[in-house]
């Protein structure tokens, strides 16, 4: 019994080591092509739901809500989910832009 534990570990181990890092190696690569759409200036985010810090994740399916940038322009309109401290009488509590860029700048942490 214990033999045919000790070979059955043995035949798992090399397996679950080539899976876990064919998903390290995928990351990686999701990561690289992230990488380049953002460096290149090119690329258009949408939010699908966002978790408050406070309360129930919300779902931003059916909510226009994007940010977009194209060379040195940037678009966006992203709603704002969260605990309020100041806010404009009848505002829309969104963050909006149609600017051009004029700082850009990336951090990979």
């Amino acid at each position: 019994m214990k033999r045919t534990f000790l070979l059955f570990i043995m035949i798992l181990l090399p397996i679950c080591s080539v899976v876990g890092q064919g998903a390290a190696k995928k990351r990686q690569q999701q990561f690289e092509k992230t990488k380049k759409l953002v460096d290149g200036r090119q690329f258009r985010f949408e939010a699908v739901n966002v978790k408050p810090r406070l309360g129930a994740s919300i779902s931003l399916v059916t909510t226009t809500n994007r940010l977009e940038i194209k060379n040195d322009s940037v678009q966006a309109y992203l709603p704002y989910f969260g605990e309020l401290r100041i806010a404009q009488y009848n505002g829309e509590g969104a963050i909006q832009m149609n600017d051009l860029l004029k700082a850009y700048e990336v951090r990979v942490k």
